[in-house]
């Protein structure tokens, strides 16, 4: 079995995000999960981490499950309910995605964070031996 694990992260969860909740769970059966958020993680400085988006309210997360040979341009299809809904999204927790492409890491990591990221990087494994994980290249 497949999984393709996706999430975002919301200021609140206006009518519209719900309907597409709704309409993604009713016309495609897809499972999701809703976290609260807030408490000690909000009183953490934006900055003082690599995980930026503190002031979020709601996580959702989404994973899909198919079977190990479905084809790219299937789970494409497959994952379009969960892009209407990260429409709306104002950022997104990077280890919660089964794979990270530059839109995910963009999701996960404002500009900003994602500078301060490839400096440390660049300064501290600037030939890039720690990559085995959702990887920051250094750059100079």
């Amino acid at each position: 079995m497949r999984s393709e694990i996706n999430n975002a992260l919301f200021s609140n969860l206006n009518d519209a995000v719900i309907e597409k909740m709704i309409t993604a769970y009713s016309r495609h059966n897809l499972m999701m999960q809703v976290r609260s958020l807030g408490g000690a993680m909000s009183r953490v400085a934006s900055d003082a981490t690599a995980f930026a988006h503190r002031d979020s309210k709601v996580m959702v997360l989404m994973p899909v499950f198919m079977p190990e040979d479905t084809m790219e341009e299937a789970i494409q299809k497959i994952l379009q309910p969960w892009r209407e809904i990260a429409t709306d999204a104002t950022g997104a927790y990077v280890n919660f995605f089964s794979r990270v492409t530059d839109r995910e890491r963009a999701a996960s990591y404002p500009p900003s964070t994602y500078s301060r990221l490839v400096a440390i990087k660049h300064r501290y494994d600037p030939d890039n031996i720690f990559n085995q994980n959702l990887n920051i290249k250094p750059q100079p």
